[in-house]
């Protein structure tokens, strides 16, 4: 735990996720936020989306919206005000990848429970797509 120099105590979880596709930044730059409550939210949206085809999360804690959408073989991906169409066959196992490299690193450096069940099932729902 660091703290700023105000004195303020900084999470050492603090930070920025990038998520590009095409070039195209899809998180906000100013999103400041909790990486790892972040990387739960991903992860409750993608399973919703995996199950149902469409999810939507209103993180008031950030605060930032997150939705996931099927629209035919593609589907929408909208981070606050920025929808973008993605790929879900290439889209969903690549996020899935950087959330797991982000949770290896936090268990290495931050002595944080990596949960290998939830990366491993996520993988596999992922490989079930309708889109293959």
């Amino acid at each position: 735990m660091e703290t700023y120099p105000t004195g303020q105590k900084k999470y050492i979880g603090d930070g920025w996720v990038s998520i590009r596709v095409n070039d195209q930044e899809l998180v906000p730059t100013d999103a400041w936020f909790n990486t790892d409550e972040f990387w739960d939210a991903i992860d409750l949206l993608f399973q919703d989306f995996m199950d149902v085809g469409e999810a939507f999360d209103e993180l008031t804690w950030l605060p930032l919206k997150l939705a996931l959408r099927r629209t035919g073989q593609t589907a929408i991906f909208t981070v606050d005000s920025l929808s973008t169409e993605i790929e879900p066959i290439s889209f969903l196992p690549s996020v899935i990848g950087g959330m797991d490299a982000f949770y290896r690193w936090n268990t290495e450096y931050n002595e944080a429970h990596y949960p290998v069940d939830m990366i491993e099932e996520l993988h596999d729902a992922a490989s079930r797509l309708p889109y293959q």
